[in-house]
């Protein structure tokens, strides 16, 4: 029986002594190596230009140096993070001590933990800290997830531009090995802006992405409160997502959001033409949206539906130029929505706002918004389909007219 009593004790002190050998490597290949999730994940605009992780038996230290390559997000940063010279390209640091000896399993049912603080430097080389920690847990399984905060009662004072002050920030991320599923959240207690003239409290904002081997789903949900603001809507809250879409139509999309950003509405036939092959494989399939929103009052809430199917290539055709490109869209474009808007709402708005009292009253006398069997409720749906628009029923002309067959 000693022996045994031994032979396992021994065992014991070998498994706690090459273990953390062990996780730190798997470690140092999750957070250093090639096609490491933290560095795969990363935008298009933020470059990881250096990467020096230290491992030892029972811990080890990380730097991993950013640069942002996009001029406009360069000068965005550049301008948030206030005085001082930070070049063409500013750069951000994440230190990190990773801890992954025995008493990490026992403490945590994790393999490794990692708690980071977040560095910028200006063009002198001079490091400065920003109010932002994490903690990123890796679990026995592979799955990753991330904790962060910043500092309470945090200021930033852009130059030029009003000082933003927050309280209770923090959120998380999650996500699986093998990138399978991944989630995020955020949570602010308040936002202010200026001396507090604009106050949003209670914001939320999250988003749920699932991927199969060929498709993405992903749901994104905001919440915030606007009671500050004094306006006769006290909280707003909602989701836009799509189902099973073709990952690679998501990937084509982003680089068209972010000229759309650029460039602006009044631009798209322009956008369209120059980005026509992004487009068309955006849209090899059909792609549909959903769009939800709650805005509460004291009346009710305002409720809106909108579900948008996009089509796909074989729906839109040939086409030659961006003007064209977009008349096909918007022809095949199918689109079925509803708006309900509390009747007391609407008859009591004229307090405190004439101009919204006088815009709803004009569109109830048109038909736009008309009552429920109930009477308690305003209601405005939306149909089109084959480039005819009908509310309520009536059709209302498009500048497209009826698709031709």
């Amino acid at each position: 029986m000693r022996k045994l009593l031994i032979v396992v004790a021994t065992l014991l002190i070998v498994v706690a002594l090459a273990g953390p050998a062990v996780t730190g490597r798997l470690v140092e290949n999750a957070v250093s190596g090639e096609g490491n999730p933290l560095e795969a994940s990363m935008p298009p605009w933020l470059e990881a230009v250096t990467h020096d992780y230290q491992r030892g038996w029972f811990n080890a230290s990380s730097s991993l140096r950013l640069v942002v390559t996009d001029r406009q997000r360069a000068a965005l940063l550049a301008n948030v993070l206030g005085p001082g010279e930070f070049g063409d390209q500013p750069a951000l640091t994440i230190v990190s001590r990773v801890a992954h000896g025995p008493l990490v399993g026992v403490l945590t049912p994790a393999a490794a933990q990692i708690d980071s603080l977040l560095f910028t430097e200006n063009q002198d080389g001079q490091r400065l800290q920003l109010p932002l920690g994490a903690r990123t847990t890796f679990g026995l399984t592979g799955n990753m997830r991330t904790e962060w905060a910043l500092a309470e009662g945090g200021t930033l004072t852009p130059r030029g531009g009003p000082t933003l002050t927050w309280t209770d920030a923090n959120g998380d991320f999650e996500a699986t090995s093998g990138g399978r599923a991944e989630a995020a959240t955020v949570n602010i207690g308040s936002v202010s802006f200026g001396n507090g003239e604009q106050t949003f409290n209670d914001i939320a904002l999250g988003y749920v992405m699932t991927r199969s081997d060929a498709t993405t789903s992903l749901a994104a949900d905001f919440a915030f409160d606007l009671e500050q603001l004094g306006s006769p809507v006290n909280r707003i809250a909602g989701s836009v997502g799509v189902d099973d879409v073709p990952t690679d139509a998501l990937r084509n999309l982003s680089p068209l959001f972010r000229d759309f950003a650029n460039m602006g509405p009044a631009n798209l036939p322009t956008l369209a033409e120059r980005n026509e092959p992004l487009i068309r494989a955006a849209l090899a399939e059909p792609l549909p949206l959903r769009w939800r929103q709650v805005a509460g009052t004291e009346f009710g809430d305002i409720r809106v539906r909108f579900d948008i199917d996009l089509p796909g290539n074989d729906a839109i055709g040939a086409t030659v130029g961006g003007q064209a490109l977009l008349a096909g869209i918007a022809a095949a474009t199918r689109i079925d929505g509803r708006i309900e808007l509390p009747t007391a709402f609407a008859d009591a708005i004229g307090a405190t706002d004439p101009s919204l009292y006088e815009q709803l009253t004009m569109l109830r006398g048109m038909g736009v918004l008309a009552p429920d069997p109930t009477g308690d409720v305003l209601t405005m749906v939306v149909d089109y389909s084959g480039g005819e628009l009908t509310v309520n029923g009536a059709p209302v002309p498009t500048p497209l007219g009826p698709r031709s067959p």
